[in-house]
């Protein structure tokens, strides 16, 4: 882990996500390695780095990269070729980007910026996570919810409060990440020896307060905007 990280880890308050996602990693190298004796400790840095963020199976190109890669011992180069044989077949069965602890790292620095949004509808006390915080704003009592189609379409859904409220909070983290330019981290204070922070645009900020108050949340942050 990159020690130089774990503030940022920290102060994004959202840790399911991070258990999730490390989760995840997990489980797909455990999927490549399936039906492989002691596979984890045979794989090698250079292993990881060649096949991270590549999709195999969804992508002809990075099927043909990695066949070669993987067939012919330039990877997983501590396997038997009938073991190789094995991982390939694992791996072309994968339908996705292949995630490792680089793709995480890389995506905490976007989430970061997500989330920095979504902080400006939301006050997240110490004991709370974000997820948590704009759960506790949710106040609606109906069993629909909007569902935005586009910018300015919706359409009205039914279900149970806490699939209201879950469809709510992942609209909410949808806006931050498409706005995520347009919503920075609120500033500090000024200090001259640092570099003034871009500023939010109000428009967006704005809309990002109208959509919250129609998916049924609400707060003092939400109201002022």
């Amino acid at each position: 882990m990159r020690i130089t990280t774990l503030h940022k880890l920290l102060a994004l308050l959202i840790f399911q996500w991070i258990v999730n996602y490390l989760e995840n990693i997990e489980k797909v190298w455990g999927g490549f390695l399936n039906g492989i004796v002691k596979g984890r400790q045979r794989v090698d840095k250079v292993t990881v780095k060649v096949v991270e963020l590549r999709a195999p199976g969804v992508s002809t190109l990075d099927a043909t990269f990695l066949h070669g890669q993987v067939l012919g011992g330039t990877i997983f180069k501590d396997f038997s070729p009938q073991e190789r044989e094995v991982i390939w077949n694992n791996i072309r069965a994968f339908k996705g980007i292949i995630p490792s602890l680089f793709t995480f790292f890389e995506d905490v620095k976007f989430l970061e910026a997500c989330v920095d949004g979504v902080k400006r509808l939301v006050t997240v006390s110490p004991d709370q996570t974000v997820l948590t915080a704009l759960n506790d704003l949710f106040l609606s009592r109906k069993e629909t919810q909007w569902i935005q189609i586009t910018e300015t379409t919706f359409q009205s859904k039914k279900g149970s409060l806490e699939t209201c409220r879950t469809l709510g909070v992942l609209q909410l983290l949808a806006f931050g990440a498409r706005e995520h330019s347009d919503l920075p981290k609120h500033p500090v204070k000024k200090n001259m020896k640092t570099t003034p922070r871009a500023k939010a645009d109000q428009d967006v900020l704005q809309r990002f307060a109208s959509l919250a108050e129609r998916l049924g949340f609400d707060s003092p942050e939400i109201r002022a905007l």
